[in-house]
């Protein structure tokens, strides 16, 4: 923690010193630099909890440490020293088991679940994933895959990258949403909104580059240089060095580039002309994923001025949309009461306008643009104060100028004549409010609870059993396959470290095993030839080594699945059995179609952008193959069969997850350091599987 605060005031003690290099006085430069230097010193909630006096000590309640606290508020911090002091001992567990555990031992995945309009399908959703940015830190990072180097990288996310990706929103029927297009990437709604169609807005005028903007990586560095635009630095002149960024006038560029080459100087672009270029692509691809959203019904709107900004051009991609077949105009009553057809006017409509050289096509274009904004001088104003218990109409100004009078302040004037009338809920509120104070005076007793209420309350209950440290712990309701496989092989133990909690010491077993799956990623990743994805022995050759990483190499070229093409990988899956949800990611997945190919990775991805019913038709046509990768020794007998449940519950998951017959799925342990592979046997069905829990709860709090 207090590293954490060292790096974090001597960054702001940076910023705050670079800001004294232009034009902080001198004498300030000590004081800027003080909070690095006392941090180590500085307190924080957490220790102040930790140093808090124990009951034991002091059940009077005389320490002046806890004087001035109440009983109930007293209990409450020694509740949360208790909790703090149980975390603090679970550290050592690997981070997806430590986020787990903080999440149950804290009550907030019940918090979640309880937020009012909530799907208890989704409601841990943005919990879920954090889970899975911590197992990606450590697939990416083992040599520092702790939580000091966890927290370290969730704060370079949130300097950098304005923080860590949040789970996409799942459609809720009837409901309307508003989000991002990258948002709603893998998404489908019935009726689909694309707003903001209009130029400078959708697509964007903004084009970045790392010669704009400090921070950002150098293009050539970037692991993807090749399909970036890249800056032509190397000129003869410092003149043409400069046009060819783009900063200068690039006409000599142009013309000295195209006769090098021997090409028309029409195909010679500077590097800001590039970016713009193909920020514009990008632009197009995103605007391809929000327009293939909709399921039934695409709307698309643009506006010729937004508030108060200056008019620009109907976005070329609304231009392109209103040239297909079969589309239709919106319709609206204008200020007469007729309808009309919001067409797009005639002399913009064209989405080459903008490429034309024709002067005239140029004069109508610069005439649309400067045509001054009728709201432009508007201001919008609400009455103050606003009643917390109204909605607060919003009503249109404009400022009164008094010509003859210079030096008075302008007034502003209401646009729209009449009163506007808020819709309040006080008197309802008020009422309510009387009708309890009457109750209360009359001493009436209050109403059974309602079910809700009710409903409430089982909850509250059971988070608060769960946080006493004694006596049996609560049946979790969320297991990891790995954690299923122990409970099935011994429950009581599992019950135990529950209650008491003992962190798993790292080892170079465990680092290794999240090299080799890390390494096996990008095995068949470059085989399938993923974009991004190199040849992984072109990596660190020292951890290579250290691990094995040849000898895992040929292990799986002579598998059964060396020869294969991977369909997926490291696939999340979640199954209910009994009522406990049981999560885990299968390392890899084959599928064989009904002519004998394999089902590559591209199909795999594009059927998942399918409809559920049309997605699991295509799936229910192949044969599917679940490998779960390991190291170490091969188990026999009574140790293989427990082991093996872990890919009964892959199969069952994948089966009811995408609608394949269990008959069409096999599943196998590859022990690559033996080369050995292990096909699942006489797998147990999911009555079995739910069996495992109930047998289980025996050793756990009802």
């Amino acid at each position: 923690l207090v590293k954490r605060r060292e790096k974090r005031a001597a960054r702001e003690a940076e910023e705050r010193g670079a800001a004294g290099e232009s034009g902080t006085p001198a004498s300030d430069d000590a004081d800027a630099a003080a909070p690095a230097q006392e941090v180590a010193e500085m307190a924080s909630l957490v220790e102040a909890l930790a140093q808090l006096p124990g009951e034991a000590d002091h059940p009077d309640g005389e320490h002046p440490d806890i004087a001035g606290f109440s009983a109930e508020g007293l209990a409450q911090l020694r509740a949360a020293q208790q909790d703090l002091q149980r975390l603090r001992g679970a550290a050592g567990l690997d981070l997806s088991s430590l986020i787990e555990r903080i999440i149950e031992d804290t009550g907030l995945g019940v918090e979640v679940l309880t937020r009012p309009g909530e799907e208890q399908h989704t409601a841990t959703r943005q919990l879920d994933a954090l889970i899975q940015h911590a197992e990606s830190f450590v697939a990416q990072a083992p040599g520092r895959a702790d939580l000091t180097g966890f927290l370290e990288w969730v704060d370079a996310a949130e300097d950098q990258e304005n923080g860590l990706a949040q789970a996409s929103v799942e459609p809720t029927p009837g409901a309307v949403q508003l989000l991002t297009v990258h948002a709603s990437k893998g998404l489908e709604w019935e009726v689909v909104a694309v707003v903001g169609l209009r130029e400078g807005q959708f697509p964007s005028d903004k084009a970045d580059h790392w010669l704009q903007r400090n921070g950002q990586l150098p293009a050539p560095l970037r692991g993807d240089a090749e399909s970036l635009p890249q800056w032509e630095s190397d000129q003869e002149t410092v003149a043409l060095w400069s046009a060819a960024s783009g900063e200068a006038a690039d006409t000599a560029y142009r013309k000295a580039e195209a006769e090098r080459l021997g090409i028309d100087e029409s195909q010679v672009a500077s590097y800001k002309k590039q970016i713009k270029e193909f920020s514009r692509q990008e632009e197009r691809r995103l605007v391809y994923v929000a327009v293939t959203r909709a399921e039934r019904l695409l709307l698309a709107t643009g506006a010729r001025f937004y508030g108060a900004t200056k008019g620009n051009l109907p976005s070329v991609f609304l231009r392109e949309l209103a040239e297909v077949d079969g589309v239709e105009w919106m319709t609206a009553e204008d200020e007469t009461g007729e309808t009309r057809e919001l067409r797009l006017p005639d002399e913009v409509a064209d989405p080459l306008l903008e490429e034309s050289s024709d002067p005239d096509d140029e004069a109508v274009a610069k005439e649309f643009t400067n045509e001054p904004n009728p709201r432009g001088t508007e201001k919008l104003g609400v009455d103050w104060p606003i009643d917390p218990l109204a909605t607060t109409p919003v009503r249109r100004y404009v400022e009164r100028r008094f010509a003859d009078q210079p030096w008075r302040a302008p007034e502003l004037e209401p646009v729209d004549d009449g009163e506007l009338t808020p819709i309040t809920r006080r008197p309802a509120v008020e009422a309510s409010l009387e009708a309890v104070r009457r109750a209360v005076a009359e001493g009436v007793e209050p109403d059974p609870a309602s079910e809700v209420e009710q409903e409430a309350q089982w909850v509250v209950d059971r988070f608060l059993t769960a946080r006493r440290p004694i006596g049996r712990p609560q049946m979790p309701q969320n297991l990891s396959t790995s954690r299923f496989v122990e409970l099935e092989k011994d429950s009581a133990d599992v019950a135990q470290q529950y209650l008491r909690p003992v962190p798993k010491k790292p080892s170079y077993v465990m680092r290794r095993g999240t090299a080799v799956h890390a390494f096996i990623e990008d095995f068949y990743g470059h085989k399938a030839g993923l974009d991004g994805v190199e040849d992984p022995l072109e990596g660190d050759q020292h951890l290579d080594e250290a691990f094995g990483i040849a000898e895992v190499r040929e292990a799986l070229e002579v598998s059964p699945w060396g020869e294969r093409q991977m369909a997926a990988m490291e696939i999340a899956m979640k199954t209910s059995l009994d009522g406990v949800t049981i999560s885990g990611r299968i390392d890899a997945v084959f599928g064989t179609t009904a002519d004998g190919d394999d089902v590559l990775t591209e199909d795999f991805d594009r059927w998942q952008m399918l409809p559920r019913d049309e997605r699991n038709a295509l799936m229910s046509r192949c044969s599917w193959h679940l490998v779960d990768w390991k190291t170490g020794r091969v188990p026999k007998g009574e140790d293989l069969r427990n082991k093996q449940l872990q890919l009964a519950i892959y199969r069952l998951a994948f089966s009811l997850n995408y609608g394949v017959d269990l008959r069409q799925i096999e599943a196998s342990f590859y022990y690559v350091d033996h080369q050995t592979p292990v096909h699942a046997e006489n797998l147990p069905d999911a009555e079995q599987l739910r069996s495992v829990i109930r047998s289980a709860r025996r050793h756990f709090a009802e």
